[in-house]
């Protein structure tokens, strides 16, 4: 038998599966705005995480090329295999070393030694769907011969 106070509970029960239907609703469109977003800011730090590794790996090769470079006794070409070994090391791929002098095995003490390396984004990046068209990383160091 129904009763008022039965009557009114039910009333009440179905009032909230009708408003939760309609939050339920609500969390749907949420999260369709939401997840693209945050994805667009999740692929994009990772992107940017990578820039700064090459970064930093270049940095790190072409410092210690320089340091080679700046010892007597070293040539051109032991520079350049440092430089390369170091960027093979960190898996960065297509990085160019420049040396000015060409030669520094004829470098005098005191002349300085400019060092200067690059390398792409494009190419050592895991995916290119955030950051295109980004300019090659250079770093350059300075060195005078001991």
């Amino acid at each position: 038998m129904f009763t008022p106070l039965k009557i009114a509970a039910a009333r009440r029960r179905s009032m909230r599966r009708g408003r939760m239907g309609q939050r339920r609703g609500a969390e749907i469109v949420e999260l369709a705005f939401a997840l693209p977003i945050m994805s667009i800011i999740i692929f994009g730090t990772l992107e940017l995480c990578e820039v700064i590794f090459v970064k930093q790996s270049l940095a790190v090769a072409t410092y210690e090329a320089g340091r080679m470079a700046g010892r007597p006794g070293t040539n051109s070409t032991m520079v350049r295999d440092r430089f390369e070994n170091i960027m093979n090391d960190r898996r960065v791929s297509g990085a160019t070393l420049t040396i000015d002098p060409p030669e520094v095995a004829g470098a005098t003490v005191g002349q300085v030694i400019r060092i200067t390396g690059a390398a792409p984004v494009s190419g050592n990046s895991s995916s290119n769907m955030v950051l295109t068209g980004v300019p090659d990383i250079v770093e350059e160091v300075v060195f005078v011969r001991e």
